[in-house]
């Protein structure tokens, strides 16, 4: 890595040949030196921070540049080294900030500018429904959105089974290309939906064996009498 005395003597070099090399107008020359100091000064200022959302998570990350530090703020106002130091990924919780802004500061260098991140909206939470003539669970699908599932009553992550061919066949005996097998009947579906550019939604339950349930004892019923 390049100390700043020695970028500094690369550069007063490198303008020195430029000039001696190059006849130019008093009107170019200056165009030419404006260049040269924003050169300068582009290789003596942090980069600017960059950084992505995880929409599962609801996590913020930054691309850190090494032997810079970098502050930030979740309240709109601009951050200096007073402000929180990013040390890791950051955590967005209810009620949701609005952007996240961020600077970088190291020894030596301006300080980068400011960069500003919207937080991204919330899911909105899936609907789904349990088809109880022929036993399978179907979502009422949006344009450009994931969903996620779980069967086991636990909170959908990225690795549950991704929800696709239009619905979740619980009945082994009439195979259907257009439905995912399930080996049994689960107790309870949990659902997350993750939109494009959004955060996911909260957990949507559904409890299919409820239904089931109704629907045997409304057969029953009918057939008894």
């Amino acid at each position: 890595m390049f100390h700043i005395h020695e970028v500094f003597q690369q550069v007063v070099t490198a303008i020195s040949q430029h000039h001696s090399q190059t006849s130019v107008s008093i009107n170019d020359r200056q165009i030419i030196h404006a260049r040269e100091d924003e050169f300068f000064r582009s290789m003596m200022t942090v980069s600017v921070p960059d950084g992505s959302f995880d929409q599962i998570d609801r996590t913020f990350e930054l691309n850190m540049e090494a032997d810079v530090d970098y502050y930030y703020t979740l309240d709109g106002s601009d951050p200096s080294k007073l402000s929180p130091k990013y040390t890791s990924l950051i955590h967005l919780k209810k009620p949701f900030a609005e952007e996240i802004k961020i600077i970088g500061y190291t020894r030596g260098r301006f300080a980068s500018e400011i960069a500003s991140f919207s937080v991204p909206e919330i899911s909105t939470k899936p609907d789904g429904y349990f088809d109880i003539h022929t036993k399978a669970f179907h979502i009422a699908e949006k344009p450009d959105c994931r969903y996620f599932l779980t069967f086991d009553e636990s909170s959908p992550n990225r690795k549950s089974y991704i929800y696709e061919n239009g619905g979740i066949y619980f009945d082994n005996t009439t195979p259907n290309s257009a439905f995912v097998n399930v080996p049994k009947i689960p107790s309870m579906i949990n659902v997350i939906a993750v939109e494009k550019n959004k955060f996911r939604s909260g957990v949507a339950s559904f409890k299919p064996f409820d239904c089931l349930l109704f629907f045997h004892f409304f057969v029953t019923f009918f057939y008894v009498l």
